[in-house]
């Protein structure tokens, strides 16, 4: 549940896709309004309607982010189940993801690395350095860091 005061609220959509995993907020603020993506990607595919389904879910927060006021501060958050990584070589040719990256990538985590270099924005959390039980929420029990 979201508590606002209407001042604040300057425009707020009540479901941006047809699964309702993409809403967006615009607040009011000083010195630059934010605009706030509150997502929910689905799992990592493993078959072809899971992949059709995410390749949806990424279009569909692809044009949220350009129809977003480029002048707008822009926070996207929620869960992505996503985890950005891979090698030192390839996390230097990003600007998107920091140096404190998980070692394995999955599709999102590639998917979600890209988003961001198109859009230049960048994975927050992969630029500070977390002990390694902080640097994923959940994992599947079969998967080994």
């Amino acid at each position: 549940m979201v508590l606002l005061f209407e001042p604040y609220l300057l425009h707020m959509d009540q479901q941006l896709n047809e699964h309702s995993t993409i809403h967006k907020i615009r607040l009011k603020c000083t010195p630059i309004d934010i605009t706030v993506l509150s997502v929910y990607s689905p799992v990592n595919p493993s078959t072809k309607q899971m992949t059709n389904d995410a390749d949806k879910f990424h279009s569909d927060l692809q044009d949220t982010i350009s129809n977003a006021s480029t002048n707008d501060m822009l926070i996207i958050m929620g869960d992505l189940n996503a985890r950005v990584g891979g090698n030192q070589q390839q996390l230097s040719s990003t600007n998107s993801v920091g140096p404190f990256a998980v070692d394995v990538e999955n599709k999102n985590g590639a998917r979600l690395a890209d988003l961001c270099e198109i859009n230049n924005i960048i994975v927050l959390n992969t630029f500070f350095q977390h002990k390694l039980l902080h640097q994923t929420s959940w994992m599947h029990p079969g998967n080994k860091i």
